[in-house]
């Protein structure tokens, strides 16, 4: 089972090459929308995106790449052949595999911080989605600085405020990281992503916290309070 889905996943990966040399000549979005629809193979959509988004940095220029990039992925999600969990799962891939990619293009950090922040501008991807990517440190050392680059280059999407139940579930993955990385320098950069913070969201802050902890260990309870007490020293 495992050596067919191999073997498979070579097939399509050998396939989309081809398909992407011919795409970044072409431009033609219909091509790679019929080749996608015909090869049938769903689940390695995510594949693509990673595939074709390093394919993106082999063009003549920067900006040629990009641009017909970004497009590509934006009509490909709208006619419903790439979803966004196969655009995340993708960017979680690439972020993922960065260090190998630097050895074939040393600019590469660069030229995925702008192709995400492509993304997030065409709303192909979220600003939790990428908090997400920096609480998990995806990709570690390089991954951390794309996603602190867009952040810097994008303050006007980063800061987009959230929603109640977006914010309520971004606290709880930060928290969760938290217990388990103990980094408070790190949940305070976090915190300060989120600010200003209103009345009732540094309630419901220190609510989860609190709460989270009294469901844990007393390690955690420890963890809980140092972080409060600091943030209190911050807010």
């Amino acid at each position: 089972m495992l050596a067919h889905t191999v073997g498979e996943l070579q097939r399509f990966k050998q396939q989309v090459t081809r398909c992407m040399e011919e795409y970044f000549v072409s431009l033609n979005v219909d091509e790679v929308a019929t080749f996608l629809s015909e090869l049938d193979m769903r689940a390695y959509h995510h594949e693509f995106v990673k595939k074709v988004v390093v394919a993106s940095f082999s063009q003549a220029s920067d900006s040629s790449g990009r641009e017909a990039l970004v497009p590509l992925l934006a009509q490909l999600n709208s006619r419903g052949i790439l979803t966004k969990d196969d655009l995340q799962w993708g960017l979680t891939r690439l972020l993922g595999t960065l260090e190998d990619i630097l050895l074939d293009h040393p600019r590469c950090a660069e030229l995925v911080t702008d192709v995400v922040i492509g993304l997030l501008t065409n709303e192909l991807v979220s600003v939790p989605f990428l908090r997400r990517c920096r609480l998990l440190r995806i990709g570690d050392s390089i991954g951390l600085q794309v996603l602190d680059a867009v952040q810097r280059k994008a303050p006007e999407y980063c800061k987009k405020e959230l929603g109640s139940a977006q914010f309520k579930k971004e606290i709880e993955t930060m928290i969760l990281e938290y217990f388990n990385s103990g980094d408070e320098e790190e949940f305070g950069r976090c915190v300060r992503e989120l600010t200003p913070l209103a009345p009732e969201q540094n309630a419901e802050l220190i609510r989860k916290v609190m709460s989270f902890a009294m469901e844990r260990t007393g390690t955690e309870c420890e963890q809980a309070l140092k972080l409060l007490i600091t943030l209190c020293r911050h807010e």
